[in-house]
């Protein structure tokens, strides 16, 4: 008669491991949607989809976005459009004329576009 042989994990791992599933079930239900944001003053942005449209209307002043932390957010993309407004539209310290796209790579945020 065979013996059975089970291998016992520590349910810490198992909690790990059901986080990780969340999150990735959470990122697969989202990933189809797509956040538009309007910003018309300096502000963090708040990204809660994986790709985020933000509208930056500089008519009243110059507005400047910082993104959240990259390791917040890997996978995560931003696009920016200036439209409206001849004042300084800035994300991270960079300059944006009229479009700009930023990927997360998990450790920084990169510029594509």
């Amino acid at each position: 008669m065979p013996v059975e042989r089970q291998r016992w994990v520590p349910v810490e791992a198992w909690n790990a491991l059901n986080a990780r599933l969340r999150r990735v079930v959470e990122v697969l239900d989202i990933s189809a949607r797509v956040a538009v944001l309007e910003a018309a003053s300096s502000v963090t942005l708040p990204l809660t989809y994986p790709q985020t449209l933000v509208e930056g209307d500089t008519g009243a002043g110059a507005v400047a976005l910082t993104l959240p932390p990259a390791a917040q957010h890997p996978g995560f993309r931003v696009e920016v459009v200036k439209v409206a407004g001849g004042n300084a539209l800035t994300v991270n310290g960079v300059t944006v004329a009229s479009f700009a796209s930023w990927v997360s790579t998990g450790a920084a945020w990169r510029q594509v576009g």
